[in-house]
């Protein structure tokens, strides 16, 4: 089992962020063998070339957190001590936590 948290100290008005966890070697987590989700100021369903699961809103001081089981292969999200729910299934194999900060 392997748990992490980022706290939002500022979104700004058209930031984003991805949190999630990368195959190892993989660098921007925008590959499709990524498991995470978008974060931005306003809810927005991701593109559907997108591997993210889906999008939240954000605000100033949220919590999200990125869960993963290793033996089952599921990772979940949390926001602000709330479950999200299982958003990927089978994400099995050597991962590292992520999170990309940026606004379009």
């Amino acid at each position: 089992f392997f748990y992490f948290e980022v706290r939002v100290e500022h979104s700004g008005d058209n930031g984003f962020f991805a949190v999630g966890l990368l195959p190892e070697g993989e660098r921007s987590g925008f590959e499709l063998t990524s498991a995470g989700t978008l974060w931005c100021p306003q809810p927005a369903p991701p593109p559907s070339h997108s591997p993210f699961a889906f999008a939240e809103a954000i605000e100033q001081d949220d919590v999200v957190g990125c869960g993963w089981h290793g033996r089952s292969g599921e990772v979940f999200f949390t926001k602000n001590g709330r479950s999200l729910g299982v958003a990927f299934r089978n994400v099995h194999g050597a991962v590292r936590p992520y999170a990309r900060l940026g606004s379009k």
